[in-house]
């Protein structure tokens, strides 16, 4: 059971993270890049920063696939040996670091 709750969890994020892009298009104010909203731009500066959305959402997709896929290993990992758990702090920081690094 303790498998399946990070699949879930990162098959709803995947697709959280597929549908901001089409939902972004569709209503440019929900879509935030710091301080300024997607509405902000002009049409023509929309289109040159949709690239930019999506790449930014593939980068964040992939670190979340990661990030679940690492911890769906070391799960089995340490079911199948008899030995103490690391800490978890750095998986933590890998996972904060990389998100941070990617929606810098």
């Amino acid at each position: 059971m303790n498998l399946w709750i990070p699949l879930f969890l990162e098959i709803l994020i995947t697709g959280v993270l597929l549908l901001v892009p089409a939902l972004s298009r569709s209503f440019p104010e929900v879509a935030h890049f710091g301080f300024r909203r997607l509405s902000d731009y002009t049409p023509s500066q929309r289109e040159r920063v949709f690239p930019i959305l999506r790449r930014m959402v593939g980068l964040l997709n992939l670190a979340a696939v990661l990030y679940f896929g690492l911890g769906i290993d070391m799960q089995i990992k340490y079911a199948l040996v008899d030995r103490p758990r690391p800490p978890a702090f750095w998986t933590i920081a890998i996972f904060l670091i990389s998100f941070g690094a990617i929606t810098y």
